[in-house]
């Protein structure tokens, strides 16, 4: 009697953590409800009581104001460097239009064929094409990484839509991602602010409109302790070789430095996840990609925000 009794709350207790891990949220590997590799966090084990989690624990006491800054193409999804023309984004429709084109001598199609059997690393047991977007442009699983990240950054966190998705013309496409984040949130979701509205082409634009946003919500910002979280590509460059307002800018701790010096006070905790990825084929193609959150880069934010790794 005593083992069918455990037998049963054994399967109610699977039933009701199945459940309550599709309200907060989905593995951050697969996006599933329940995580494919139980040795790894998933964002329901992000969501326990802190006292309950070690890493969090800090932040029970005193909650510390977060800021994300948020680019979208290179980020939310997969965007491939192509000479001469715009990125193309890493969608099914790209992907299956490529394979078509195989042995055609098409140097785009050539470089998406890259993207898509490029193993990922950290343990995602993958290729690129894992993080393919749909037809909206953009990854189910890189959109679950990111509102893993809102949860894992507190109760007082601030989202900031950093990218050229903030130009009018693109309000549909934000309010649809919006809803999107939503859906992973468990909860309605909004961008609290935009970076003005202004020319930020390039690695160095886009630097320099951070830097200014920083530095004018720091002139503004009472309390003492502030987080910066910088998730971009910018415009899918390399920090290596700028000068931004007279800063030398060879790797993303120079950037991260330069945004801590614009923010102006010593309370700052800046983190910059530079979102690119570039190899060279065995033919001899160079290739550079807006990579998205990979596993990687979202244990480095988390790291991060938490004090724990993935």
């Amino acid at each position: 009697v005593v083992w069918q009794v455990a037998l049963v709350a054994l399967r109610a207790f699977r039933i009701v953590s199945r459940r309550w891990a599709r309200k907060v949220g989905p593995c951050i590997r697969c996006c599933s409800p329940v995580c494919c590799d139980p040795g790894q966090p998933t964002s329901t084990q992000l969501l326990l009581p802190l006292h309950w989690r070690g890493p969090l624990r800090s932040y029970a006491l005193a909650p510390v104001e977060t800021l994300i800054l948020l680019d979208v193409d290179g980020v939310l999804n997969v965007g491939v460097h192509d000479d001469g023309n715009r990125p193309v984004i890493f969608s099914r429709d790209s992907l299956l239009l490529a394979r078509r084109l195989e042995g055609k001598a098409n140097a785009t199609g050539e470089r998406i064929c890259a993207v898509a059997s490029r193993r990922l690393e950290h343990g995602e047991c993958a290729t690129y094409e894992k993080l393919v977007s749909e037809a909206d442009a953009l990854s189910e699983l890189l959109i679950s990484r990111l509102a893993v990240l809102i949860c894992a950054a507190g109760p007082i966190c601030r989202v900031v839509l950093a990218s050229s998705w903030r130009k009018p013309q693109h309000a549909r496409r934000v309010h649809h991602l919006e809803a999107r984040i939503a859906k992973h949130l468990g909860r309605p979701f909004t961008f609290d602010e935009r970076t003005p509205l202004r020319e930020d082409a390039g690695a160095l634009g886009r630097l320099e409109c951070l830097g200014d946003y920083i530095a004018a919500f720091c002139r503004s910002h009472t309390k003492d302790a502030l987080r910066i979280l910088v998730l971009d590509d910018f415009c899918l460059n390399t920090l290596k070789g700028l000068r931004c307002q007279g800063t030398c800018i060879d790797s993303s701790i120079d950037a991260e430095d330069h945004l801590r010096t614009k923010a102006g006070h010593d309370g700052i905790l800046l983190k910059v996840i530079h979102t690119i990825d570039t190899w060279t084929t065995p033919s001899g193609m160079p290739i550079k990609i807006g990579c998205g959150l990979t596993m990687e880069h979202a244990c480095h934010a988390l790291r991060f925000l938490t004090g724990g790794g993935c």
